[in-house]
């Protein structure tokens, strides 16, 4: 999905590692998605920006920054 209000977490390796975890989660049918997934990884990512976890939402080695 190109257009969503997290794009600014999209590329970051925060965003990875919570792709990559829901995608853990879904293969092991331990949850089942019912909101888009950009939604959800975003949504995660804003939390854990909003709560000062994050050290920056700089763009990884692969993306723009």
């Amino acid at each position: 999905m190109e257009n969503h209000p997290y794009k600014k977490f999209q590329n970051t390796k925060v965003w990875q590692v919570v792709e990559q975890s829901i995608f853990d989660l879904e293969e092991n049918q331990d949850l089942k998605l019912l909101t888009i997934k950009e939604y959800i990884i975003g949504f995660i990512c804003k939390k854990l920006d909003d709560n000062k976890l994050l050290k920056n939402t700089t763009k990884t080695e692969n993306g723009n920054s």
